[in-house]
């Protein structure tokens, strides 16, 4: 079974024209609404901008449930995850893992998330490179990711 085989079908460029771009000194920049300033448009910052305008508009998460870039220690290596829903106890839910649009998904990625996830203990994983995403829920019976075929029904 590959990959691809479990993407589940997510246009997230349908989000862009709820993004804030502007332009100043020939450079490009893009406004996270989470942590309220505008970044260097760089592809990586787009996907986890247009990740984050998804959860907020249609997946009807509050913005005060989501955490963008933040530092965390894994093994004693200091790591960043790129944005972590919280459910409403304020326990880790969902961490998303966003690409560039030149970085193919792979197990490698998965790799670097599952990480992250023993780290955080959020149930569920997101990994998007903005036009392939996949979602899964790791079972930790098994050890083994299970993944959906659709966007799951968030139990926040």
């Amino acid at each position: 079974m590959s990959l691809s085989e479990h993407e589940i079908p997510l246009d997230l460029l349908q989000w862009k024209e709820h993004l804030q771009i502007k332009s100043s000194d020939g450079k490009h920049f893009i406004f996270d609404p989470i942590r309220k300033k505008y970044y260097i448009l760089q592809p990586e910052e787009f996907v986890r901008q247009l990740i984050i305008v998804w959860l907020i508009q249609d997946q009807k998460i509050p913005r005060n449930l989501i955490q963008v870039e933040k530092l965390f220690h894994l093994h004693g290596l200091k790591r960043r995850f790129d944005i972590v829903v919280y459910n409403k106890q304020m326990q880790a839910y969902l961490i998303v893992e966003c690409k560039s649009h030149d970085v193919r998904v792979s197990q490698q990625v998965f790799d670097q998330i599952s990480a992250y996830q023993q780290a955080i203990q959020a149930p569920f994983l997101m990994v998007s490179n903005g036009q392939e995403s996949y979602i899964a829920q790791m079972n930790n019976e098994i050890k083994r990711f299970e993944f959906y075929s659709e966007i799951p029904k968030w139990q926040l």
